[in-house]
């Protein structure tokens, strides 16, 4: 028999905000810093080529969590112009924090101190009752739909939080993926669900004697992209 139980250390959800009107995923991409530290205040990073574009502007700013890559430590950034695939700059706000070379930030971005990711599905299941089914009950499911609900700790400086934060403020749909981790046996990856979504809820809660949290829900647009364990 099988080993029954997976532990969900190792699960990782992602998200970045769509343009508007567009539900098409956002390909992954890591940005790393070229050869010239960023220093504190500076308003551009030169970066290596990106591989993807990044839309972005003052109004609808990306937002990416570089590792240093002498610290180890976060730095949070805030994209605010548009660049384009093959770009070697990035324009920011004013950075708080010097960024060394050769320090990465994901795209999409992780959405960092989550307790739990739960999947739950809906189903519009129509049913009727005629005179010819001898009491018994018949439908039919007319519609499905997926959500997400991720509890965790509220991270002021997340780029996840930030980037939820900022879509559900903004009536903007994000492009959410979740990994589940490898079941082992010879497999090098988990169920994998992606999608458009809707931010439905971010409530933040502030007790005097505990650990500030936020959770995150998402209700996916369409059609769920599911890959199974590979």
């Amino acid at each position: 028999m099988a080993n029954p139980f997976i532990i969900g250390r190792g699960s990782e959800v992602t998200i970045a905000l769509l343009e508007p009107g567009v539900r098409e995923e956002v390909v992954p991409q890591t940005i790393t810093v070229g050869t010239t530290e960023a220093a504190a205040l500076a308003t551009t990073i030169t970066v290596a080529a990106l591989t993807e574009p990044l839309v972005a502007s003052a109004e609808s700013p990306v937002f990416l969590a570089f590792e240093d890559a002498v610290t180890g430590g976060e730095r949070f950034v805030k994209v605010v112009a548009n660049a384009a695939d093959g770009a070697t700059t990035l324009t920011v706000e004013p950075l708080k924090r010097a960024i060394s070379p050769a320090s990465t930030a994901r795209h999409p971005v992780k959405l960092q101190a989550r307790t739990s990711a739960d999947l739950s599905t809906t189903a519009n299941d129509i049913t009727s009752s005629t005179f010819d089914q001898d009491g018994y009950v018949d439908g039919i499911v007319a519609s499905i739909g997926y959500g997400l609900s991720c509890p965790g700790n509220f991270i002021q400086l997340d780029a996840g939080f930030r980037t939820a934060f900022f879509a559900f403020n903004e009536f903007r749909e994000v492009w959410v993926t979740l990994k589940m981790p490898t079941p082992g046996g010879g497999y090098t990856s988990g169920y994998i669900f992606k999608g458009a979504a809707s931010v439905t809820d971010l409530p933040i809660a502030d007790p005097a004697d505990g650990v500030i949290s936020a959770n995150a829900t998402f209700s996916f647009r369409g059609k769920l992209i599911i890959e199974e364990p590979k």
